[in-house]
């Protein structure tokens, strides 16, 4: 008897569904067109393929439309996403988002982040310095840098740094979860890729962001490369802290079972501080499991909280 209890390229579509009015914004160093809008799209589905999103501003010193873009592109299951490349060398792209509301306090910044697995788009591979900045504004130094280096995702924090700081290896071709929590009063952010935290209370680059006014998505110039966002949120306040967590049933299993092959829950049921409940990823240590040995056994799972919870008392 064993009881087990608690202690987961894309390509241009020609069809245009609706046509949106534009403008234009002309700069020092290139002619953008920019989707004239009152909403700013956030998952892009209603945004035409290949434009620009609605509330989104298209820049960079890159005047071939050919090789740096800023538009919306459609997977072959007919998903939305914005995409942003840069593959003339020494030429960048850029899009960035002015916030209807800027942050202040805490907030949550969640988006999907992906690098496409095609030679056209990321002829280098990985792209170097491709990545995601939040702004006091919209144009002085970035307050968070999420961006590559070295095939990693990386950041630069503080306002002395000079390098970017590698965190993980990344795959072509394969979309990441990506949350950032920023606290503009501590001029502080955390990080999280996939569930897991890779940066804990890093210092803002710009030490003056009392507040974050904009996002930018941006393929640099120096490097070739193209990034592609999707579904962005914004939550303001604190992560929500986890008070309690319902156990699982007592599971039992032939002797001599691996642990691989336990079929132990991938989450759980979480209580929450205001009485709501969540559904949480659990990610189970095989260290206490013994397949050998008879008699009950106790698996230890972690709580996968991301930016969104708050797990103080290392409930388990």
């Amino acid at each position: 008897l064993l009881v087990l209890p608690l202690a987961a390229p894309c390509g241009l579509a020609a069809e245009d569904p609706e046509e949106k009015p534009a403008v234009t914004v002309v700069s020092d160093e290139t002619e953008v067109s920019v989707q004239a809008s009152e909403e700013p799209s956030l998952d892009f589905e209603q945004d035409a393929v290949g434009e620009v999103p609605a509330g989104w501003t298209a820049g960079g010193t890159g005047t071939d439309p050919e090789t740096s873009w800023v538009k919306v592109m459609e997977e072959e299951d007919g998903n939305h996403f914005l995409a942003v490349s840069a593959t003339e060398y020494k030429k960048d792209a850029h899009a960035t988002l002015t916030l209807p509301q800027s942050i202040e306090g805490e907030a949550l910044v969640s988006l999907r982040v992906q690098f496409p697995d095609d030679a056209a788009l990321n002829p280098d591979g990985l792209p170097n310095s491709a990545g995601v900045h939040l702004y006091k504004g919209t144009t002085t130094t970035p307050s968070v840098s999420i961006m590559n280096t070295s095939s990693e995702l990386g950041h630069r924090p503080g306002t002395s740094s000079g390098s970017t700081i590698g965190l993980a290896k990344l795959e072509l071709g394969r979309w990441y979860e990506l949350e950032i929590r920023v606290d503009t009063a501590a001029q502080t952010y955390s990080l999280w890729l996939d569930g897991e935290e890779l940066v804990t209370d890093a210092t803002f680059r710009n030490s003056g962001s009392e507040a974050i006014g904009s996002i930018r998505v941006a393929a640099p110039s120096g490097y070739n490369g193209t990034i592609c966002v999707d579904d962005l949120a914004i939550e303001p306040g604190a992560a929500r802290k986890i008070t309690g967590v319902t156990q699982p049933a007592p599971m039992e299993v032939p002797y001599g079972t691996a642990f691989e092959e336990l079929g132990l829950p991938e989450t759980v049921q979480v209580t929450l501080e205001d009485g709501q409940s969540a559904e949480l990823a659990v990610d189970w240590s095989s260290e206490s499991y013994l397949s050998g040995q008879e008699g009950e056994q106790t698996v230890t799972g972690t709580l996968r909280t991301g930016g969104a919870y708050l797990n103080d008392q290392a409930l388990t």
